[in-house]
């Protein structure tokens, strides 16, 4: 079926398809891909990692067919994530991150629960992780029948903000630009 990416780093590639099916192809691929880029016609095989169905490419069967949307995370409470979610491309806000002994993992609390949070394949939570609220988007797994999400982007939610981040979303770019304008004309409060 086609499929879109969503996310790739080195051997993990990340996917969804037309019905909603969210997939981990790991392997060797032919290309590099963008979240949003198409891919037509991939052979793979199905096998299982742990508790985790997952593909194998056949081949160089995983290659670019044009670009689309890029896919947005699910933005969920800790409560509603499930077992069967797994793969999907999820968020969670204003969480708080504690590390624990064991090297690459640190426990996520939100309002509504607490979630693991293994950050051993892609390695982006802080060394130094401060006290305040997080932003976190990443990838459902299970690992000895126990959930936990597998980290893509953690970020502050708690001020200050970067240098040049007039709108408050942690990200400097060229919305800070017309925020700014907005502001001196005074069409916005700042």
């Amino acid at each position: 079926t086609p499929l879109t990416t969503i996310y790739q780093n080195g051997s993990y590639l990340y996917v969804k398809d037309n019905e909603d099916t969210y997939g981990l192809v790991y392997g060797t691929v032919a290309d590099t891909f963008a979240n949003g880029d198409y891919i037509n016609d991939a052979i793979a095989s199905w096998t299982l990692y742990g508790d985790n169905k997952q593909m194998t490419p056949n081949g160089q069967s995983f290659t670019k067919a044009g670009h689309g949307d890029p896919i947005a995370p699910e933005l969920l409470p800790i409560e509603e994530i499930m077992t069967d979610m797994v793969h999907r491309y999820l968020a969670v806000e204003n969480v708080t991150i504690t590390a624990e002994e064991a090297e690459f993992t640190y426990m996520m609390t939100d309002e509504t629960g607490t979630l693991k949070l293994f950050d051993k394949n892609f390695k982006v939570v802080p060394e130094n992780l401060t006290d305040g609220l997080y932003y976190v988007e990443g990838f459902l797994t299970t690992h000895n029948h126990e959930m936990e999400l597998l980290p893509i982007l953690v970020r502050s939610m708690t001020p200050p903000y970067p240098k040049g981040d007039v709108n408050g979303d942690y990200e400097v770019n060229i919305t800070d630009v017309n925020c700014l304008i907005q502001v001196i004309l005074g069409k916005r409060p700042a």
